[in-house]
């Protein structure tokens, strides 16, 4: 990023009042920022989605993970939240391809839902096969399932906190 950008980058943020200078540097409005992150992801940066139906008696923990291809929203949520016992009623997958789980082609309800990954999410997804817990919220968020909502705030509390 050229240093012309970055002083562009924080006029802007400064405008929209997510930014103030201060005598002893700028200050931040994180939790507008974050609102702003989920907007901005949602509406410019989310991969096109593709969902799916899941075969019946499908069992989400024993699929095989393609490479490079990392849970995210609701299962992703479940194991950060370590709810063992809970199944997840939908699916996030960002992945490099469709993996061979013998999934059906379901534009309209389908519970899985398999995005290409974003630029540069192998430098901030967990060895595990999780994506970061930031990019887990936001796809939470983005849902608008009532359940994912609380899943939000639980994942919001325990890993995104200390950021705000």
């Amino acid at each position: 990023m050229a240093l012309g950008s970055v002083s562009t980058f924080f006029a802007e943020l400064r405008q929209q009042g997510l930014v103030r200078e201060e005598q002893n540097g700028r200050v931040l409005d994180t939790e507008g920022l974050l609102a702003r992150w989920v907007q901005e992801y949602g509406q410019a940066l989310r991969p096109q989605r593709y969902r799916w139906a899941t075969p019946p008696g499908i069992r989400w923990r024993q699929l095989p993970m393609v490479t490079g291809a990392y849970w995210s929203g609701e299962p992703a949520a479940r194991l950060l939240l370590q709810e063992k016992r809970s199944s997840p009623t939908s699916f996030t997958l960002y992945s490099p391809c469709l993996p061979d789980w013998g999934l059906i082609p379901d534009p309209v309800t389908g519970l899985v839902i398999i995005l290409a990954p974003p630029f540069l999410l192998h430098k901030i997804a967990s060895t595990s096969g999780l994506a970061s817990p930031l990019l887990v919220y936001t796809d939470l968020l983005l849902s608008g399932r009532d359940v994912d909502q609380g899943l939000a705030q639980q994942i919001r509390n325990r890993y995104l906190a200390h950021l705000l």
